[in-house]
């Protein structure tokens, strides 16, 4: 038997105010084998187990394993639930944007890669006729900005999720618009606060989707 088990039965018997005489007149045994069990030379039968837990007031996974350990292992599945919890919230959030993309119809996808390519080609040709036609290079350079607004918005339109939005490049171009036709760029850098407004708006409205989902 092992020598744990063995040491928590003399630590059981002695804790009870048993002697290893009485012990064994208690379970009808003899006192060589109570002393067996707590040496580990021996181990109880399932009766005998079955008894001591009974005149111990405890489980026998108490009897077996300690009350100690059983405690600690109890709060290690519940510490392992609260992880595994928090992981699936996690996962979740995760797995919204993974839904996303798995759920769309060929026709969404190729409305989000229309949108791309067709940004792309009008952002090119804006900057050419206005560096070329106009010498406005700079600050004509903006409108390749509009490559990640407009295929974003796409995005967030097609997958019906505002966070797939590029909303700090729309801020960034409103930003050097005002700032290069009326040099105010103090106080307009005020209006990158609104960034994380935002999303914290998303963020509140995603969690009262499910609440409200839950309920």
């Amino acid at each position: 038997m092992d020598i744990k088990v063995a040491n928590r039965l003399q630590e059981l018997r002695k804790k009870n105010g048993y002697s290893q005489e009485d012990l064994a007149d208690e379970l009808g045994v003899s006192r060589q084998a109570v002393s067996k069990w707590e040496r580990g030379d021996a181990s109880p039968d399932t009766d005998n187990l079955i008894a001591l837990s009974k005149i111990y007031n405890v489980t026998l996974d108490e009897l077996i394993n300690g009350e100690d350990e059983y405690k600690v292992n109890e709060n290690d599945y519940v510490n392992f639930k609260k992880e595994e919890n928090s992981k699936n919230l996690k996962s979740e959030d995760d797995d919204d944007d993974d839904d996303d993309d798995k759920n769309l119809t060929p026709v969404q996808k190729l409305t989000i890669t229309i949108a791309s390519c067709v940004s792309v080609i009008i952002a090119l040709t804006a900057y050419l006729i206005l560096g070329l036609c106009f010498n406005l290079w700079h600050p004509s350079w903006i409108v390749f900005m509009l490559i990640p607004f407009v295929s974003s918005l796409a995005d967030a339109i097609v997958k019906k999720n505002p966070s797939h939005f590029a909303y700090p490049v729309l801020v960034v171009v409103i930003y050097l618009i005002v700032g290069f036709l009326t040099n105010l760029w103090h106080p307009c850098w005020a209006i990158f606060l609104t960034i994380p407004i935002y999303y914290i708006i998303i963020d509140v409205s995603k969690d009262v989707k499910k609440i409200k989902t839950k309920k």
